[in-house]
């Protein structure tokens, strides 16, 4: 069987190879990251199809981004990173 791949959207806020890629639970939200680069991480809300631009920012230092998750209830998004740190953001949507 051969399936055809039909371009949705194309994101082109991240410009290195996308290492991981995670949903929150409800499905609109999807996480993308890179460890090529510092602070290579987006979150692409996929109803209107769109890049959240107002985060990550200039000040969020994430360094190279290693795994990502979102707690069950999507409250929460967990960000580890090479140098051994996990921070963990809360999506104030979801609150």
């Amino acid at each position: 069987m051969i399936l055809d791949r039909i371009l949705i959207k194309e994101v082109q806020n991240i410009t290195t190879k996308v290492d991981d890629l995670c949903f929150n639970y409800t499905g609109e939200i999807l996480a993308a990251y890179s460890s090529w680069k510092r602070n290579a991480l987006k979150l692409i809300h996929l109803k209107s199809q769109t890049v959240f631009m107002n985060w990550p920012n200039i000040q969020t230092n994430l360094q190279k981004v290693s795994a990502i998750a979102f707690s069950p209830n999507s409250k929460f998004l967990s960000v580890g990173n090479d140098e051994g740190a996990l921070n963990i953001y809360t999506l104030s949507h979801y609150i």
